[in-house]
């Protein structure tokens, strides 16, 4: 019972019981209950990738390697597995392994964003910034919804002089059906200090764009995790007091004191 609820946890397939109304089995070869190659590679790579943060967590990293890439050749469809793995080889100086996991798992899983991300700050480790563009600018593509993509790709875009393309980028994100506070509260800082760095952006990058921004994260924001309610308050009632908008800046601060009496 155990290995079929977890099979059905992981999306294994597993052959139901035959009879009226029942539904044609996936794979008639395999007993009930019994899971295919493919999953059971699944549920291993698990194992073995939280051995490997055992071991990492009362040994060291090196003893816990070769777990963690049992787990990526078992499963190579776990790009978060793989990423994972690849931060570590950057972290150790194995940087053409990481470039060759990398490749592979694009290979293995060419929708996938973050695989091209990590290869982007890789590319940037090695001072390659046409390659780490390219590498972030399909990132993006693939998920617009990261806010470390956006941020790399910002920061490649200043540091090129792409002033243009960071404006038409923080422009985009504004757009993006983004459901975390995190991202807006985030988004909302970029757009701050892209506005200082490049002043010609003050038009895209205006109070009311930021204004938006923040209260679309206030939405989406609660008191039980970070960016908390009150994270948002304070930017805004901040942004109107500077933009010497008092009556604004008055209702957000109240807001706050209520939220977080304490602290104000």
């Amino acid at each position: 019972m155990l290995i079929v609820v977890l099979c059905l946890a992981l999306g294994c397939q597993v052959t139901p019981r035959t009879g009226p109304g029942a539904a044609a089995p996936r794979d008639p070869a395999l007993p009930f209950g019994e899971l295919d190659a493919s999953s059971e590679n699944r549920i291993e790579a698990l194992a073995q990738f939280a051995t490997g943060v055992s071991v990492q967590l009362t040994e060291d990293l090196d003893r816990a390697l070769p777990y963690y890439q049992e787990a990526v050749r078992l499963d190579p469809h776990n790009v978060k597995h793989g990423a994972e793995l690849a931060k570590l080889l950057l972290a150790r100086k194995q940087i053409d392994e990481a470039v060759v996991l990398l490749q592979d798992l694009i290979t293995q899983n060419p929708d996938a964003a973050e695989p091209h991300f990590v290869l982007g700050v890789i590319h940037n480790t090695r001072e390659q910034p046409a390659e780490a563009l390219a590498a972030f600018e399909l990132a993006y593509r693939l998920d617009p919804t990261s806010i470390d993509t956006v941020q790399a790709l910002l920061h490649r875009y200043l540091q090129d002089d792409q002033t243009d393309a960071a404006g038409r980028l923080l422009k985009r994100a504004l757009k993006v059906k983004a459901d975390k506070a995190r991202y807006w509260l985030r988004l909302a800082d970029f757009c701050v200090t892209t506005r200082r760095q490049a002043p010609s952006l003050a038009s895209v990058l205006s109070d009311d764009h930021i204004a938006a921004c923040l209260e679309k994260g206030l939405a989406l924001a609660d008191d039980e995790e970070e960016p908390t309610r009150s994270d948002f308050l304070a930017r805004l009632a901040t942004l109107y007091e500077q933009a010497g908008d008092e009556e604004q800046a008055g209702r957000y601060y109240e807001q706050l004191a209520e939220a977080k009496p304490d602290d104000v």
